[in-house]
Order: C-alpha cells, then sequence, then structure tokens
C-alpha cells in the first residue's frame, strides 16, 4: 500500500529529526536574506524543520529558543525566523 509506505517514510523522517541538535535543527536549513530600502537595512534568517510530526519539534521549544537568539546574534541577524 503506497500510502502506508509514504506515512512510514515520513514518521521515519520525523524521528530522524528528534534525534538532531538543536544547532543542527536551527542551521540545517536556514537561509538568510538581506534588504536595504528606506525602512528596514539588515539581514533576516529563515530556518526551516520539515515535518508530519510537528510535537516532536514543540516538544524542544525550550531548547530551541536558546539557539536561535544564539544563532541571531553569531549571524548578526535582525530576525530569525524557524517554521
Amino acid at each position: 500500500d503506497i500510502q502506508l509506505l509514504a506515512s512510514q517514510q515520513f514518521k521515519a523522517k520525523s524521528r530522524e529529526l528528534a534525534n538532531l541538535s538543536a544547532v543542527g535543527l536551527v542551521n540545517g536549513d536556514q537561509k538568510s536574506f538581506s534588504f536595504n530600502t528606506e525602512s528596514f537595512q539588515g539581514d533576516i534568517g529563515f530556518a526551516v524543520v520539515e515535518t508530519t510530526d510537528d510535537e516532536v519539534i514543540r516538544e524542544r521549544v525550550k531548547e530551541l529558543l536558546p539557539e536561535m537568539v544564539a544563532c541571531k546574534q553569531e549571524k548578526n541577524l535582525a530576525c530569525l525566523f524557524l517554521a
């Protein structure tokens, strides 16, 4: 059954994410964009964690937030988003 196979693959990826460090999650798939307009000059970072089981990530919020702050400071970002 193709649906069952797809479901198992998504669950396996979610388990892998649970084993990544906060540094790995925040920096793994992150891009930054530079803006230079009249109203804003600076860099904004966007980090993405792709999962079908968002509970795995939400359970780690207390670990991820300090890493986001550290990453924002290290990279001199005006803002850092994690989705």
